[in-house]
């Protein structure tokens, strides 16, 4: 007598979420398993939110300890996704899931000493915005230091956090038959 395939990949998602370390499940049909699960746990987390004035403490332990587990399953689809070399996958009635790249970002971590590197190297006037205080223009200085990274001149105040593998997860909304979009990121 075998086993509903609905019970083994709930037992492969719970496997995966207990372990310790991030792994692909057994087949790509059990990632549905753990969209029910990140649907259910993103359900709870919006409960505990409205209920966090009067319990503030013990609920932002529970809310941490299900987004830890809600960032963690996202990682198992990603990794699924690449054990099955699929981008994407639609599960009727439940949810889709499907791979993204996300930018690093860069983390400044001498501003002033940047601002200067940014005046000497003439960007002063796209990157820099003068007020009581100079302050760096995010969008602008990032354009430079991606263009630095491409020709090894990326001073030192400054480093790149790493691309990531994300995943964007959408729920369906079975009531009104509409997709609920759900961008996600994986910490």
């Amino acid at each position: 007598m075998s086993m509903d395939p609905t019970a083994v990949g709930k037992i492969d998602a719970i496997e995966a979420l207990k372990s310790n370390d991030i792994r692909s499940l057994q087949d790509i049909d059990n990632i549905e398993a753990i969209l029910l699960f990140i649907k259910d746990a993103n359900s709870s987390i919006e409960k505990y939110k409205s209920f966090k004035k009067k319990k503030i403490q013990a609920i932002d332990e529970e809310i941490s300890a299900l987004d830890e587990n809600v960032n963690k399953a996202k990682k198992i689809i990603v990794e699924t996704l690449n054990q099955f070399n699929e981008k994407a996958i639609r599960f009727p009635g439940v949810g889709k899931v499907s791979k993204r790249k996300k930018s690093g970002t860069w983390t400044i971590n001498d501003e002033m000493a940047l601002i200067d590197v940014l005046k000497k190297e003439g960007h002063e006037d796209s990157c820099l915005k003068t007020e009581v205080l100079i302050s760096i223009k995010k969008t602008e200085a990032n354009k430079v230091l991606e263009m630095w990274s491409t020709i090894d001149k990326v001073p030192s105040c400054v480093e790149r956090t790493p691309d990531e593998e994300g995943v964007t997860i959408s729920f369906d909304d079975l009531a009104t038959d509409k997709n609920v979009s759900v961008p996600v990121k994986i910490a």
